[in-house]
Formats: structure tokens, C-alpha cells, sequence
């Protein structure tokens, strides 16, 4: 050991500097494979049929990304100022270019019959009545289940992104510009984003 230790010991710096070279040489390397790539395109091979048939179905029915909102309230979110909070937070979302659309209490129709057969009707309208809403909900409990918890203190919406071809490199991107449009809206951080 004390021979080894004595060999080196005069090259200590240029052992150094040599390590240092190769640290920098390899780093791209070291960069790329700490980055966390979830695309399909690295567990798959590009001709594999798996991918082809998902490439196809991303195509024809637009993509599979989405993002789960919830917002909660614990005394409720079924008041005016909520009504219009909704309504503004999904034209804000979908003034996003790359979001397809959203769905959630800002836009849901319910469905109604009129003279020229079935149609719908805004839940939520700027002038909406809490009470005319929560008798919605009960007449259109499957509106209710979808949309709110059944305590009515939480609201769900839908966030459907654009099928975009490398969707994985906006990915970051754009969720963090959901959050910002969201917490513009509610910046109470009563707000809850998955998918």
C-alpha cells in the first residue's frame, strides 16, 4: 500500500486533472440517463404492433394525456362566487392552445327536451341559483357522481390535451401552466391535480 501510495503520489494533480477530464466527457451521458423518460417509445421498439395500434388510436380519437382537478372546500363548493370560479378557470384552460378541452362544472350540459327534440342546457350559468343547481345534481345524479363529491364540498374537472406528437417534451411544461392557471383562479391551495 505505502508503495502504491508513494508511486501516485508525485501525479496527484495530474490524476486529478485527469479525472476531472473524464468527468466532463461523460456528463452528457450521465445528464441524459438521470433524466426520467416515461414515453412509450423507450419500452417499445418503433415497429413493435403494441405501439403501432396505440400511435393509430392517439391519431384517430386525440390523446390519452389528461389531468384530474379537484377542488374542495369544506363548506362547500355550491355557492355564486364558485359558479363563476368555474366558469372563468375553464376559459382559462382551454385558452391553452395544446388543451383539447375541458370537462367539469363550467361547462356541463344538462340535458333537456324541447320542441325540436333533446338538447341541453348550461349547469352552471353566470346568474345560476344555488338552489336550481343542487336540484339539477339530484335530478342528474350521474352529473353529481361525476362531477362533485356527493357532500357537494369538492368539484372534479377533466383536462384533455392535444394529441401532439411529442407531447412527452411539453409534458412538464404544460402541467406547471395548469397549475398557474389554476392557482390565478383559486390561489388558496385548496386545489388537487392527477392523472
Amino acid at each position: 500500500m505505502n508503495f502504491l501510495r508513494s508511486s501516485l503520489f508525485p501525479y496527484r494533480y495530474l490524476i486529478l486533472l485527469l479525472v476531472l477530464f473524464f468527468c466532463y466527457i461523460l456528463w452528457p451521458g450521465v445528464e441524459k440517463a438521470l433524466k426520467v423518460d416515461n414515453s412509450l417509445n423507450i419500452w417499445f421498439l418503433e415497429d413493435d404492433p403494441a405501439l403501432v395500434e396505440y400511435k393509430k388510436y392517439t391519431e384517430r380519437f386525440g390523446n390519452d394525456e389528461s389531468i384530474v382537478l379537484l377542488i374542495k372546500e369544506s363548506s362547500g363548493v355550491l355557492t355564486s362566487e364558485y359558479f363563476q370560479s368555474f366558469i372563468n378557470l375553464t376559459d382559462s384552460l382551454e385558452a391553452i392552445p395544446e388543451v383539447e378541452g375541458v370537462l367539469g362544472p363550467g361547462n356541463i350540459q344538462v340535458p333537456t327536451n324541447n320542441l325540436l327534440g333533446p338538447g341541453g342546457r348550461s349547469l352552471i350559468k353566470k346568474d345560476s341559483e344555488v338552489k336550481d343547481v343542487v336540484q339539477d345534481l339530484e335530478e342528474h345524479t350521474y352529473i353529481r357522481d361525476e362531477f362533485f363529491t356527493e357532500d357537494k364540498k369538492a368539484a372534479r374537472f377533466v383536462i384533455v390535451f392535444k394529441p401532439l406528437p411529442d407531447f412527452d417534451l411539453h409534458r412538464d411544461r404544460l402541467i406547471k401552466e395548469v397549475r398557474n392557471t389554476v392557482a390565478a383562479e383559486f390561489p388558496e391551495g385548496n386545489t388537487f391535480l392527477g392523472g
